[in-house]
């Protein structure tokens, strides 16, 4: 079952409609200047445990992948399945650098894009 506080992984258009993907965004990019600023890979790792532990700890909430059609009475039913955490916070550092690709490359960058 799926909830308001999960966050959805994938790679699906409607997954951003989710309002746990939402607030996740939120929380991703206001983390993101933090997360620029950093001056260790140490750093960047605490503040992507930060968010996972914002989602989880605080929210109640899981990350969730699907897991194909399973059959429940003759019908195909999509299912969700909780990731571990440790892959939920490579998932948010991975985003997070993503969203600033020139990291470690330009000083003096100022912004990211989510």
């Amino acid at each position: 079952m799926v909830y308001d506080n999960d966050v959805l992984l994938g790679h699906e258009g409607q997954l951003h409609m989710h309002v746990g993907n939402q607030r996740y965004s939120l929380l991703v990019a206001s983390h993101q200047a933090d997360f620029l600023q950093a001056t260790s890979d140490r750093e960047r790792q605490w503040i992507a445990q930060h968010i996972v532990n914002l989602v989880v700890e605080e929210n109640g909430g899981q990350f969730l992948v699907k897991r194909g059609a399973a059959m429940q009475q003759g019908a195909g039913v999509e299912t969700w399945e909780p990731i571990p955490l440790k892959k939920a916070k490579e998932t948010t550092y991975s985003i997070l650098r993503q969203a600033c690709p020139d990291l470690g490359i330009l000083s003096g960058a100022t912004a990211c894009a989510i």
